[in-house]
């Protein structure tokens, strides 16, 4: 979105959302639970930390399709104040598991396949290290989020950090010089 409202504000105007199919033939238990529980989870998520956006961004395309008065009930469940929001359930509306090959969705296979490979350490930098330009990079935190059930310390010293690291260190920045 912050790219997009400055190079091609009509993109966000429209969502759709292609995932790969496991079987050409029915919705597998996995897809159907997926397709369910997507909009409560982003829902959940965008509570706790709201999109955020460019004062000099252009939205106009998104907020035409898109935004919507805040309902109350949504307001008292989650101390929200805002007068709009977005509506997920419209962002989510187009959301399809096409059979036939798909050569984005194989391509993505392919990146997120080798940066699992990266982070096991089955993948040397020179296999990975240009994926991270199709990470954009957001603010200070790390753009590969890993979950830890250990203190935050011991975390930096997993052998997957350094990976981490560069893949941070070498992320696309979002905003226009």
């Amino acid at each position: 979105m912050l790219l997009y409202s400055q190079i091609l504000p009509q993109e966000p105007g429209a969502f759709s959302w292609t995932f790969d199919p496991k079987d050409v033939n029915k919705m597998t238990d996995w897809e159907d639970w997926w397709k369910t529980m997507i909009a409560p989870i982003m829902q959940s998520m965008t509570v706790r930390t709201p999109f955020i956006g460019l004062s000099e961004g252009d939205y106009t395309y998104f907020d035409k399709v898109f935004k919507m008065e805040t309902p109350d009930w949504f307001k008292e469940a989650t101390g929200q104040t805002e007068p709009y929001c977005s509506n997920l359930g419209l962002i989510l509306k187009e959301f399809k598991f096409p059979s036939g090959s798909n050569y984005g969705l194989e391509m993505v296979d392919v990146l997120t396949n080798a940066t699992r490979r990266a982070l096991s350490g089955n993948l040397r930098e020179e296999g990975w290290r240009n994926i991270s330009q199709l990470i954009p990079k957001m603010r200070d935190k790390h753009q590969v989020q890993m979950l830890s059930f250990t203190d935050e310390g011991a975390a930096r010293s997993v052998p997957y950090a350094a990976v981490i690291r560069k893949l941070d260190r070498y992320s696309k920045r979002l905003l226009i010089p």
